[in-house]
C-alpha cells in the first residue's frame, strides 16, 4: 500500500493547484465579461462605418483615398502576429503561430521570388517563438505591450505605424494574424489582409440601402479622406479586443478543465488514502489480537 504520509502530501499539493485554477478562472471570466462589452459595441461602430465606407465607394467616389487600395508588387510583406503575454489559455498561441508558419512555406513552396517578411508581435509569446527563427532585425518590438492597458489610443499608435509604413512604400502588403472570438467555447485563428483595403463589388448589407442615397457635406472626398484612416484604426482596435476576449475565453476553459481534473484526481487520491488507512488500522488490529493471544498462552 502507498506510504499515507505521501498521500496526504499529494492531495494538499492538488488541493492548492486547484486553488489556483480555481481563480484564474473568475480572474479570466471577470475580464472576458468586461471586454465583451467593449467588443459589442465595436463591432456595431465599425460594422456601420463599414457600410458608410463602401457606399461611398459603390456610389462612384471610389477615386477617393487610393493609396489605401493600390495594390504593388509584393516585395515585402509585414505580418502583425497577436498572441498573449502568458501562458495556460490551450492552444491560443500555437494556433496562431501555426497559421503563421504555413504563410510562410506557403511563400517559399509558391513564389518564385520570395519578398522579404518582417514581423510585428502584439504579446511576448509570439515574439519569444519567432526570435528563435528569424533576424531580430526583422522584429519590430514597440508594440509587444498594448494588451496591457487595451485601449483605442494604445492601438491607434501602432495601426497608424502600420499605415504610414504602407503608405510610404515600405510594406507592399500588411497581414493580421489572431483569434476571433465566436464564442467562449469557440475562436477561429484568422489570417486576414489588413492592407491594402479590397474595394467592395457588392454587398448584402441591409444599411447600404439608406447610405448609397446619402448627401455627403461638405463633400465625399473630404468625408472619405477622414473616415477611411478612421475606420482602419477603429478596424484593428476591433481586432485587438476579438484576440484579447478570446484570450481570456481559452484561458477560463483550460482552467475549468484543469480544475475539473484536480477534483478527479483528489477524488482518486483521497479514496487511496481511505484504503491505506484502512489496511493500516486493520493491519493494527490484527497484531493486537496476535498479541493478546500469545500473551494469554
Amino acid at each position: 500500500m502507498p506510504n499515507i504520509k505521501e498521500i496526504l502530501g499529494q492531495i494538499h499539493s492538488v488541493t492548492s493547484t486547484q486553488q489556483i485554477t480555481k481563480a484564474m478562472k473568475v480572474v479570466a471570466a471577470s475580464k472576458l465579461n468586461k471586454i465583451q462589452s467593449r467588443l459589442n459595441h465595436v463591432r456595431l461602430y465599425t460594422a456601420n462605418l463599414f457600410d458608410m465606407l463602401n457606399a461611398a465607394i459603390l456610389g462612384r467616389h471610389h477615386d477617393v483615398a487610393q493609396n489605401y487600395f493600390e495594390n504593388r508588387q509584393v516585395k515585402k510583406i509585414l505580418l502583425v502576429i497577436m498572441s498573449s503575454d502568458r501562458g495556460l489559455c490551450g492552444s491560443f498561441n500555437s494556433s496562431v503561430i501555426k497559421k503563421t508558419k504555413i504563410f510562410l512555406e506557403s511563400l517559399k513552396t509558391n513564389s518564385t521570388s520570395i519578398p522579404q517578411i518582417d514581423i510585428l508581435p502584439i504579446g511576448r509569446k509570439a515574439y519569444s517563438f519567432f526570435e528563435k527563427f528569424i533576424d531580430k532585425k526583422n522584429i519590430i518590438k514597440d508594440y509587444l505591450s498594448i494588451f496591457h492597458k487595451l485601449d483605442h489610443e494604445q492601438t491607434s499608435k501602432a495601426s497608424s505605424f502600420i499605415k504610414n509604413e504602407f503608405l510610404k512604400g515600405y510594406y507592399d502588403q500588411v497581414f493580421l494574424v489572431y483569434n476571433h472570438f465566436k464564442s467562449v467555447s469557440v475562436q477561429d485563428t484568422v489570417f486576414e489582409q489588413f492592407l491594402p483595403l479590397v474595394k467592395p463589388v457588392h454587398t448584402t448589407s441591409k444599411g447600404l440601402t439608406s447610405y448609397v442615397k446619402c448627401i455627403y457635406e461638405p463633400s465625399p472626398e473630404s468625408i472619405m479622406e477622414k473616415l477611411l484612416p478612421s475606420f482602419i484604426d477603429m478596424h484593428f482596435y476591433k481586432v485587438a479586443l476579438e484576440s484579447i476576449a478570446s484570450e481570456n475565453s481559452a484561458r477560463m476553459v483550460t482552467m475549468n478543465k484543469a480544475t475539473d481534473n484536480a477534483t478527479e484526481m483528489l477524488n482518486r487520491l483521497k479514496l487511496t488514502y481511505n484504503r491505506s488507512r484502512q489496511a493500516s488500522i486493520t493491519q493494527e488490529i490484527s497484531e493486537i489480537v496476535s498479541g493478546a493471544g500469545t500473551t494469554g498462552e
